[in-house]
């Protein structure tokens, strides 16, 4: 419990999973199962907010205060109680996005389905959609490349006003884990922290 009357949720987490999170003078961005168990800590304890605070790869320490009101733990308590039926049922709730289906689907059978009219008309949405993607992130990629030339080592670029157009800094250093050294130094080692893991689904519109 912290002074305030709110809660400390403290993490130590690789220093990879930094960009994950905000930085500290950014609109506060964190992942949503870090959101989630605040949430629950704070409905559980019935407190106003939780200090969220991560220290990556030992060096690098951010921390969020987040704000939770009482009709977001009401909705909270109600998602809980389907959550907790479906777990007294064994089933998995119908997938809502693209993350949810790939676990719910998580394996493949040799099986063929036909596609209705509207399905057609979706795959064919999908297929215009990815080129259209494609050409909008060449454009992206050009931009970029002619704006960071143009910048070069400065970090910030301003418009005649002072306003600032584009921050280009340079992250603290930080240390990680090389697996292909160690696999390439201690073979053996390496070999017996191995595990086999489930192929995943590629979903491509043809």
């Amino acid at each position: 419990m912290t002074e305030d009357g709110g809660l400390l949720e403290v993490k130590n987490f690789n220093a990879a999973v930094a960009n994950k999170y905000s930085e500290m003078d950014e609109p506060m961005r964190i992942p949503d199962a870090d959101y989630i168990q605040c949430l629950h800590e704070a409905t559980v304890r019935n407190v106003p907010h939780v200090y969220f605070a991560v220290l990556f790869g030992g060096q690098q320490f951010r921390y969020w205060k987040l704000e939770f009101t009482p009709a977001e733990k009401e909705a909270f308590i109600q998602r809980a109680a389907q959550w907790w039926g479906y777990v007294h049922s064994g089933l998995l709730p119908p997938p809502t996005n693209v993350e949810e289906a790939a676990v719910a689907y998580a394996r493949s059978t040799e099986g063929i389905v036909t596609a209705d009219a509207k399905m057609e008309r979706m795959c064919d949405d999908l297929k215009l959609l990815k080129k259209q993607a494609k050409e909008i992130e060449a454009m992206i990629e050009t931009g970029t490349f002619a704006v960071q030339n143009y910048m070069r080592e400065n970090s910030t670029l301003i418009n005649m006003a002072g306003e600032t157009l584009v921050t280009w800094k340079s992250a603290k250093g930080s240390k990680r884990f090389d697996a292909k050294a160690l696999k390439e130094a201690l073979p053996e080692t390496y070999a017996k922290f191995e595990i086999e893991t489930a192929g995943s689904r590629r979903f491509l519109v043809k």
